[in-house]
């Protein structure tokens, strides 16, 4: 805000930053000094910007970039990821608008007079940019006198200013060519005729249809010659853009038993400062990775078995380290009360209740049984019970009372001492319960000190060094050996399919940007393996299962489809002849009933059929045949019509036309609003077009 802000002190104009909209005005002095290439850069230079036939490789437009960069810092901002994505776009397109733009609207002389410029800036009603930056303070004479001083004397003031300046002069020629453009799309009459008349016209009358399906497959053959012409001559309708499948294992980084312990004894050497300490929240403001929470917190907040200890505890005492709130943590008990609501703490085996219940109430008797008999509750319950809690051995951990455990369980909790087992019924099975705490409502208020359990450098290398030693490994010329070797470590073959170059990941994984911009490197080819990428706390491998590349698909991927088409081109033939044999037979006027019966099918009545409607009854949206029907006269029928689902001949038995429409001009001037609505956005499609402008920024950013 350095150069705006001061520009507001010396010359006493309320300024503000420079904005992203501005932004995109920033370079032109910048590009004007590049040298583009016209063949592009390397592999390691790659092309990334392509406008008019010129190419921008990565080196120049990270120069570009950079320098953009510079100038919002100097305005005090913070250029972050998502403001260098910003700037990518705003470089763009003013890369596009100075090489290809710009000389479209020389060509037309389209340009801003002296006298008209210094009204935009100096006048009564100055350009909204002027408005927007300089606000409530603006005024003709205090513009004039600050473009005679500072902006002539001060680079810095000359600097930020022609920003703005630039700006305007930008915004307002293409608005005039905008403008110009826009004058050219008007209606005509013609196009009342076509818009009201022709789309309100009705049509009535019978239509016979053939399906593809009633001619056999085996009567129509199809080669791959054939199947590939038809793509080609179908261009349009088979474009893709580029892709990629992959297919990858991962490890997920879990902190080694060091790990803990390290983070145990960090903690630990806290414990005498802290029972010392005077004033405990600068204390744990100063040592712990969370803050300080003065509230009275309940059995169960503090997300560690351990806890108990901090429950047991005698205000004025400090306990720990005891695991807890994703670490270690010693705490002093400031205060205790009783709350109002019960939390327990138990362990549960659950059976699901089946049709047979002797067997269910027989299985837990012998589960319990097996218990008292010494066998351990958490064994059974990992491989007997369907709770979720199985996988911890059946402990639920300080609860309160919630609706997924039965009333019964904890009425059973409340009844009996810690340590008793028995058996409870609830509304979807048997519970076979273990008292571990007597239920308590007991609420704490602590102070303290607690380090986060984080992976070491030395675990992170271990498990890289599990990845790299896997990639060695796989014969990556065997198109099963990825998948042999991730079976070799009990690993299971994840895969990310239809990724797009500029894709941050996918769905499991949003943040694997670095592993989908390996994926389309241009040496890049199906089988590759990857070198390990770390990713937040994973590791993984990837492998290039499949590449498809920008431009018209290739056979194998859309044969089905494409074959499907060309029987039934074929099959239309064979309909075609079969409709034209059975109106040769006819006799006097053509019939529709009879045609219908001599083709096997029916005639089905239309009524009203219009353009306006996007499906008509038995055709659909199949346009060339509404196509073709719609256009007829009264008493005409169309030749055999080969459309989406098979092959059809209309009899048009009425056209009902609208009145005239009585406001001709009205409908125009509407038809024109129409021609005109968002003709920006479509101006701006047309010319990226004809510049030939590729952004590849997808593939490397």
């Amino acid at each position: 805000m350095a150069l705006l802000g001061d520009i507001r002190k010396k010359s006493g104009l309320l300024a503000v930053v420079i904005g992203g909209a501005l932004l995109l005005f920033l370079l032109s002095e910048i590009f004007s000094n590049q040298n583009f290439s016209i063949l592009g850069g390397d592999d390691n230079n790659p092309t990334v910007l392509e406008v008019d036939g010129k190419k921008i490789d990565r080196l120049q437009f990270d120069q570009i970039v950079a320098q953009s960069e510079r100038v919002r810092e100097l305005n005090g901002m913070q250029v972050d990821d998502n403001m260098r994505r910003q700037l990518r776009s705003e470089a763009a397109n003013q890369l596009f608008n100075d090489m290809a733009i710009e000389p479209i609207l020389n060509n037309l002389g389209i340009g801003i007079s002296g006298k008209e410029y210094g009204e935009l800036l100096t006048g009564d009603d100055p350009h909204p940019f002027i408005k927007q930056y300089f606000q409530q303070q603006y005024n003709p004479e205090v513009m004039r006198r600050f473009l005679q001083n500072e902006y002539q004397q001060d680079p810095r003031y000359k600097v930020a200013m022609d920003e703005i300046l630039r700006a305007i002069k930008t915004q307002v020629k293409a608005e005039k060519y905008n403008a110009l453009v826009r004058a050219g799309f008007a209606a005509t009459p013609f196009d009342v005729e076509i818009g009201y008349n022709k789309i309100e016209t009705k049509v009535s009358g019978q239509i016979i249809f053939a399906n593809y399906l009633s001619v056999a497959d085996s009567l129509v053959d199809v080669s791959d010659r054939e199947l590939k012409a038809y793509i080609a001559q179908n261009e349009s309708d088979y474009e893709v853009d580029a892709s990629r499948d992959l297919e990858y294992i991962e490890w997920d980084i879990s902190p080694s038993d060091k790990d803990s312990s390290d983070a145990k004894a960090l903690v630990g050497q806290y414990i005498e400062d802290f029972k010392s300490a005077e004033n405990d929240s600068a204390f744990i403001a100063r040592y712990s990775d969370v803050p300080y929470n003065p509230v009275f917190r309940s059995h169960g907040s503090f997300g560690g078995e351990a806890e108990n200890e901090l429950f047991d505890a005698n205000v004025g005492d400090v306990v720990g380290p005891i695991a807890g709130e994703g670490g270690f943590g010693i705490y002093k008990v400031l205060g205790a009360q009783e709350g109002t609501k019960f939390y327990y703490n138990f362990s549960q085996i659950v059976l699901s209740m089946s049709t047979d219940t002797g067997a269910v109430y027989s299985k837990a008797r012998q589960l319990l049984a097996d218990i008292k008999g010494g066998a351990s509750f958490a064994d059974l319950a990992k491989t007997n019970s369907v709770d979720p809690s199985s996988a911890r051995g059946g402990k639920m951990g300080w609860i309160g009372e919630v609706a997924f455990v039965p009333e019964a369980v904890y009425n059973f909790n409340k009844n009996n001492a810690p340590g008793e087992v028995g058996i409870v019924r609830g509304p979807t099975g048997l519970h076979i319960v273990k008292v571990l705490r007597k239920p308590s409502k007991k609420l704490i208020q602590v102070a303290s000190v607690v380090k986060k359990l984080e992976v070491s450098r030395e675990t992170r290398n271990r498990y890289f060094g599990i990845a790299n030693t896997f990639v060695a490994e796989v014969d990556s010329e065997d198109e099963l050996g990825f998948a042999t070797s991730a079976s070799k470590l009990n690993k299971n073959v994840k895969n990310a399919s239809n990724l797009a170059p500029g894709a941050q990941g996918w769905s499991t994984i949003p943040n694997a940007r670095e592993v989908v911009k390996w994926s389309f490197e241009n040496d890049r080819e199906e089988g590759d393996i990857s070198e390990p990428f770390t990713i937040g706390n994973k590791v993984m491998v990837a492998r290039v299962r499949k590449i498809v590349k920008k431009g018209v698909s290739d056979l194998e991927s859309v044969r089905d489809e494409v074959k499907r088409k060309v029987m039934n081109e074929k099959k239309a033939e064979i309909l075609k002849e079969r409709f034209e044999e059975a109106l040769e037979k006819q006799t006097g006027k053509v019939d529709a009933v009879a045609l219908a019966i001599a083709m096997g099918t029916v005639a089905q009545k239309i009524e009203n059929a219009q353009f306006s409607q996007n499906n008509i009854l038995y055709v659909g949206s199949d346009y060339a045949v509404q196509g073709a029907l719609l256009g007829l006269k009264q008493g005409e029928r169309t030749r055999p019509i080969a459309g989406d689902q098979g092959v059809y001949v209309f009899f048009c038995e009425a056209v009902n036309t609208p009145p005239t429409l009585p406001d001709a001009e009205a409908e125009i001037a509407k038809i024109t609003n129409g021609y005109r609505q968002g003709i920006e956005s479509k101006i701006d499609e047309v010319l990226k077009d004809k510049a030939g402008l590729e952004n590849m920024f997808d593939k490397y950013y």
